[in-house]
């Protein structure tokens, strides 16, 4: 019998207005602590004799402890984990099932709280779609993702037509294996994933795998695909032999988030990185300085505040949008001189940081001079009739150790910079 408490009570609950069965399994040894009633009809028990058990009996995929430990890491790591299985009823008769896995904290101790959606009607009209050759020709055919069947034993690769489409090549093109075919249009800077994706899953630590990756098409341009596979066959000691898996294009979404992503980090007038994201990099190099010089390295990290003078006062006289081509004028100047590990970002009006990491202090120092004397003899002339000259006043701070932060190094940086605007502009100051 269950104790009352408001676990119980929150259990009981969902298990009256959720329709899907549910079952709560201690994490550290399997054992089955709730099933609901639905759970019971499900596998043609009661809840005191499935309580009795652990999950080994009732999970047909569940072979051993280590596989229920990597499981449960899975969990750990991805709280919202699901994957599809074959349960077994008192009867030994078969049910398969789809469980999506969350980590709960059950009566004191932690658990795995299983959702269980009956999926065998699906899964017969699957294996009939396996069967039928009709029906399995049109899927593969007409289906918008590509398909493809891995035999890991004879190692060959059975590939749909929409995978040669991917490609932009017919099937009657490839003159090497489909497998070959099929590795050597992968981007080359995207192989090293994919190929520990899949291995991690080969020798089973993952269920099924998902990865992203560029696909090279017959003209030469990427695309950006979506993989995903699971093994479907073993031999008799466990090993894989068979992997199937879907392929499909999501090159449009890709450049979607990527947009997304690069405004996110960026300033848009400029195209050098924002504030936000020149703060994730101040943060960094604060932290690789500090680990250095607690392990006896040099730590080497510079940072200059720059500041555009009588910037208000070309805006003023020439207008705002020849304001912003000077802005854009005075980034892709300062850009020409970063090497190596330095970062520039906007941080807000005519005023600009710029990160240096690896670089010896003096090394850097001697850039932001050269840097403040080349700037104030380069001409600006937008849509201006006549060119025009601006300066720049610069402030330098160097980190020395472990008391350094990032609102101590840039407050030293900007206080240098103000000192250069109070000696007379086109200059820079060192904190």
């Amino acid at each position: 019998m269950l104790e009352i408490n408001p676990d119980n009570q929150l259990i009981q609950a969902l298990s009256a207005y959720v329709n899907e069965a549910i079952l709560i399994i201690k994490a550290e040894d399997a054992q089955c602590l709730y099933a609901s009633p639905l759970a019971c009809q499900y596998l043609q028990s009661c809840a005191s004799n499935l309580q009795e058990n652990t999950l080994f009996e009732i999970d047909k995929e569940l072979s051993d402890f280590n596989q229920w430990q990597a499981y449960v890491s899975q969990i750990q790591i991805d709280n919202a984990h699901a994957h599809y299985t074959c349960f077994l009823r008192d009867d030994r008769s078969e049910l398969s099932v789809e469980i999506r896995a969350n980590w709960i904290r059950f009566q004191g101790v932690e658990s795995i709280l299983m959702t269980v959606r009956d999926v065998s009607a699906r899964h017969i009209y699957e294996e009939k779609v396996l069967e039928d050759k009709v029906l399995r020709t049109f899927t593969l055919r007409e289906a918008q993702d590509g398909y493809w069947d891995w035999d890991l034993v004879e190692n060959t690769l059975y590939l749909s037509p929409h995978c040669f489409h991917l490609m932009r090549i017919n099937q009657n093109e490839v003159s090497c294996s489909v497998l070959e075919q099929w590795l050597n249009v992968i981007h080359p800077q995207d192989k090293k994933t994919a190929f520990q994706t899949i291995d991690n899953h080969v020798r089973g630590k993952t269920e099924r795998f998902k990865l992203k990756y560029r696909l090279k098409q017959k003209g030469g341009e990427y695309i950006w695909v979506q993989g995903r596979g699971a093994t479907v066959e073993r031999d008799e000691d466990g090993n894989p032999t068979r992997i199937l898996g879907a392929v499909i294009d999501i090159t449009e979404s890709e450049s979607t988030t990527q947009n997304l992503l690069w405004h996110s980090q960026h300033d848009a007038l400029t195209k050098v990185f924002n504030r936000k994201k020149g703060y994730e990099f101040f943060h960094e190099y604060l932290i690789q300085a500090q680990q250095s010089q607690r392990d006896g390295l040099p730590a080497l990290f510079q940072i200059a505040v720059l500041d555009i003078d009588d910037f208000k006062r070309v805006n003023d006289q020439y207008g705002h949008l020849v304001g912003d081509a000077l802005l854009q004028h005075f980034t892709d100047f300062v850009q020409s001189y970063i090497e190596g590990d330095m970062i520039l970002a906007r941080w807000g009006g005519e005023e600009f940081v710029l990160l240096s990491y690896g670089t010896r202090d003096m090394d850097f120092i001697n850039l932001i001079d050269h840097l403040v004397k080349r700037y104030s003899s380069s001409t600006f002339k937008g849509d201006l009739a006549k060119p025009i000259h601006t300066s720049v006043s610069v402030g330098v701070a160097c980190f020395k150790g472990e008391q350094d932060s990032i609102a101590s190094l840039f407050k030293a940086a900007d206080q240098a910079m103000y000192q250069a605007k109070a000696e007379g502009k086109n200059t820079f100051c060192l904190a």
